[in-house]
């Protein structure tokens, strides 16, 4: 006879996993992303290995079977874990050799997710495997039910992912939310070893106790923000840390010392106050503005204090100055701060400080400015690179007077463009001169580029600039004749342009970040000499190439098929990983491009696709004998991931570019999408490992059996995944574009198909 208290224990522990899951999860890629400097596309190397390490603790836990005691374990396990993890994540940059400050290269990026993420992950698929198996025991004697199971997880990971995204993350910080876990997983053991029948596990019973016990005086103590404030130190061991927050956006660190402060933004340093480098700020400010007949109305959006407005302060026409960064916290963060310096660039007329975010500014306001100083660095994140593109500087160009000038800055070298670096450079100038039709460039360290609508730019000289310089009575510490007869000699302009020009280069745009690819080439040349081989064959992949590559698969997986019969399930699930860690990964980074604050809406986004794939298992968990219409329903899941696909394509290509308003309707569209997606790859993962095990006479229609997974497709599935995560993020992605990514993954499902097709009937 069942034991209802048992049981409703257990689909508590199976609900409790489901918080669990989601909220590690999302805590752990967040502060991943922190050590990763920000960059979106490590978030599909995450998702495949938490995935993988998720399936092969699911793998070890149905071997072991099911028992009270190990699911106590469990639950303890995975819930101290959790914590461990993430002070893992503060100190691992040290323990590697990594100083703070300094980002982490593509390969750190991989080897780092593979160990970080192996315990929670791990643990996680073990736990949710023998809850599984357990609650098959408990109800031997019924129909078997693994849907309920799916559900109650599924519900789980819903509740975890809107009550973290919307209540916890804006309030409580990583070991808050860690402790949070801790209890509920607690309470969970607990219930289940006091209602279970059978001798109950003294052991697990005690350490439950405890657990449950240590977590309420985390929670009500101050424990918890003494472990956040020491791995905070250890996180940034040898700096002097004044403030740590996380916005919407980033999150953001500032360091003191002696008469100075330094705030870094995903780790690496933006802005030094009271003073940043003084040639880059002179330069900066008084080449354009004395390439301008006459300023008035000045916008910076990126860097302004600590030097640049005070350079702008000189220039006694100047009646507005306004002043943005692309993060609303970091400017309050910046004023929290002030220095006498910062304190004059900060207050008082022309200088109006606008909290809110660059791209909404642009897009809104209703001003006009004779010059826009661009001031961010070069992109090596998307909600960066989205600053850089045609469209965005299409917005800048609408704000400029006629005669008006942008200046920013890119990436130089002494040596003027080289490899890599000459790419970036070419892809900045091509961007640049599809929308402006002038331009002056100054070469150096960094490079400063100059373009406007007008022909005025043409003009400059170093006669002209200094002649501005003194009717405007501006004084300088480094800007005099001879510096500018140096600086701007016509014949390093040339030089530097001709260095640029045979450059294979393309232009940046929205949906096809080319310069945040060439940008983190460069900064990982020296990581690895096998990632520079393959980054040159990958800098001349299109998507022509990639059709070639999908169709010499095929016809190889084909040969494999008249001699391995189940080969095309292993195919398609491997392909099924692929495009669905993909395509995750491209709607992830297209919603950071249309609203820039993925950071704090991760969780929301990885829940929908996380419930997706629980709802999909549900939905094809009850046995089938019917194989004829196994088959028919996995050709069916092909066809939908085909038609998805096909649907995303469409879709970017159609939009062409971010549309310049954000309507909430955009976030819901995004759900929807991750939803079907995680749907349609739970779906098939479940039918494929279903008529896997018929075929090598290994399924069984009993409660014992259906929890078991096929070995083949379940490796293949993982392999894809991993390949899709890797691939998908530093090759694809930026290398062919968003709505090229979504032809090759169709491509891709499409010969999947066609294999299915000769799979074998009886």
């Amino acid at each position: 006879m069942v034991n209802p208290k048992g049981l409703r224990s257990l689909i508590f522990a199976l609900f409790v996993t489901g918080i669990g899951g989601i909220v590690a999860q999302t805590i752990l890629f967040r502060e991943m992303l922190v050590i990763f400097s920000g960059n979106e596309f490590s978030i599909g190397v995450l998702v495949g290995f938490w995935i993988g390490w998720a399936a092969a603790g699911a793998f070890a836990g149905e071997k072991i079977g099911g028992r009270t005691g190990t699911l106590a374990w469990s639950l303890i396990l995975f819930s101290l874990f959790f914590p461990v993890s993430i002070y893992l994540v503060r100190i691992i940059k040290a323990l590697v050799g990594i100083p703070p400050g300094m980002g982490a290269g593509i390969i750190e990026v991989i080897s780092l997710s593979f160990l970080i993420l192996l315990p929670v992950g791990f643990t996680h698929g073990f736990l949710f495997a023998t809850a599984y198996s357990v609650y098959n025991k408990l109800t031997a004697h019924r129909r078997p039910s693994s849907g309920k199971v799916y559900c109650c997880a599924m519900v789980g990971t819903i509740v975890g992912g809107i009550t973290l995204t919307y209540a916890i993350i804006p309030s409580y910080h990583a070991f808050q939310a860690a402790a949070g876990v801790v209890l509920l997983h607690g309470a969970a053991c607990l219930f289940i070893l006091l209602f279970s029948d059978g001798q109950r596990a003294r052991t697990a019973l005690v350490s439950a106790l405890i657990l449950l016990v240590g977590s309420v005086i985390l929670l009500a103590g101050t424990g918890a923000d003494r472990i956040q404030e020491e791995t905070v130190r250890e996180q940034w061991r040898g700096k002097k840390i004044i403030s740590y927050m996380n916005s919407l956006y980033h999150n953001i660190v500032a360091t003191g010392g002696e008469n100075h402060s330094t705030f870094f933004l995903d780790g690496l340093a933006f802005l030094t106050t009271p003073t940043q480098d003084a040639v880059f700020a002179e330069e900066f400010v008084h080449f354009p503005l004395l390439a301008h007949p006459s300023p008035r109305e000045i916008l910076v959006l990126g860097r302004g204090a600590g030097g640049v407005i005070a350079e702008l302060l000189k220039y006694q026409a100047i009646t507005r100055i306004d002043y943005v960064e692309t993060d609303p916290t970091f400017l309050r963060m910046v004023r929290n701060f002030v220095t006498p310096v910062t304190a004059g660039e900060l207050t008082g007329n022309p200088v109006r400080l606008h909290y809110v975010d660059g791209m909404t500014f642009v897009r809104q306001t209703r001003n006009t400015y004779d010059v826009v100083l661009f001031g961010l660095p070069p992109p090596h994140t998307l909600e960066a690179n989205r600053f850089f593109t045609r469209e965005f500087f299409g917005a800048l160009k609408g704000i400029l007077k006629q005669d008006g000038i942008l200046a920013l800055t890119m990436t130089g070298s002494p040596a003027y463009s080289t490899g890599d670096l000459k790419d970036l450079n070419a892809s900045m100038v091509r961007t640049l001169e599809m929308v402006f039709p002038y331009r002056f460039i100054i070469p150096g360290v960094p490079n400063l580029f100059m373009v406007s609508a007008g022909s005025d730019i043409t003009r400059i000289s170093p006669n002209l600039i200094h002649e501005r310089l003194t009717d405007r009575a501006i004084t300088t510490t480094l800007i005099n004749q001879e510096y500018l007869d140096r600086r701007l000699q016509e014949s390093r302009k040339n030089e530097f342009l001709s260095s640029v020009k045979g450059a294979r280069a393309t232009f940046n745009s929205d949906f096809s970040p080319r310069l945040i690819y060439y940008n983190l080439l460069y900064l990982n040349r020296s990581s690895s000499s096998l990632l520079n081989a393959w980054s040159g064959i990958f800098k001349r992949a299109n998507v022509y190439t990639v059709a070639v590559c999908i169709i010499a698969l095929f016809l190889f997986f084909l040969l494999l098929q008249r001699k391995y019969g189940t080969i095309s399930l292993s195919f398609a699930m491997a392909t099924t990983g692929f495009s669905s860690i993909t395509l995750q990964l491209l709607l992830l980074c297209a919603f950071q491009i249309f609203y820039g604050r993925l950071f704090s809406e991760i969780g929301i986004l990885i829940t929908a696709f996380m419930a997706g794939i629980a709802g999909g298992c549900a939905a094809t968990s009850a046995p089938s004998r019917n194989s004829r219409k196994d088959l028919a329903s996995l050709k069916s899941m092909e066809i939908g991931v085909i038609l998805l696909s096909i649907i995303l394509f469409l879709l970017f290509r159609s939009l062409g570019a971010v549309p310049k308003t954000e309507p909430f309707s955009f976030l819901i569209v995004f759900i929807v999408f991750l939803l079907v997606l995680g749907f349609l790859a739970g779906m098939e993962s479940t039918i494929a490992n279903r008529i896997f095990l018929r075929k090598v006479d290994h399924f069984r229609l009993n409660a014992d059996q259906t929890g078991k997974t096929a070995g083949f497709p379940c490796g293949a599935n993982i392999l894809g995944g991993w390949a899709g995560g890797i691939l998908g993020g530093f090759v694809l992605v930026p290398t062919l574009g968003f709505v090229d990514v979504c032809l090759a993954v169709a491509i891709l499902k499409l010969s999947s198909f066609l294999l299915l097709l000769t799979f074998p009937k009886k």
